[in-house]
């Protein structure tokens, strides 16, 4: 599946697409393959002049465990509607970086799958509301 889009969406978010946050290959595919299956498209930024700009403006933000340490040392803002994917669940270094990035939500793959797909699905909702 090719990368996705650069981001390109108004000061104000409207428009904005969730944000992949992950240099795993493996890990963007399937982030891609169920963004998709929610007919979502998506941006996706590891750089961090890019991940700063579209930080803000997202409307869901989706982490790999593998960038997490660099979001947290980049000292991005927290804000709502961030999604960690750790790799273990026995890791305690997930837990950790879902807390200090403020995530919302820590979760893994596969068992995630069908609820992913619902939150990207969900967007439209959390564009209404971006604070909740």
């Amino acid at each position: 599946m090719p990368p996705a889009m650069p981001l390109l969406t108004s000061a104000d978010g409207r428009g904005a697409r969730p944000l992949l946050v992950t240099s795993a290959p493996d890990l963007l595919d399937d982030l891609l393959r169920l963004a998709a299956a929610a007919d979502v498209t998506t941006t996706v930024a590891t750089e961090l002049g890019a991940l700063r700009r579209a930080w803000a403006v997202a409307p869901l933000v989706v982490v790999g465990m593998d960038r997490a340490e660099a979001c947290i040392a980049a000292g991005l803002p927290l804000r709502p509607h961030v999604v960690l994917v750790g790799g273990h669940v026995e890791d305690g270094r997930v837990w950790s970086a879902g807390a200090r990035i403020g995530a919302d939500h820590v979760i893994f793959l596969p068992e995630a799958e069908p609820w992913l797909i619902d939150v990207f699905s969900d967007l439209d909702s959390l564009r209404a509301c971006p604070e909740s």
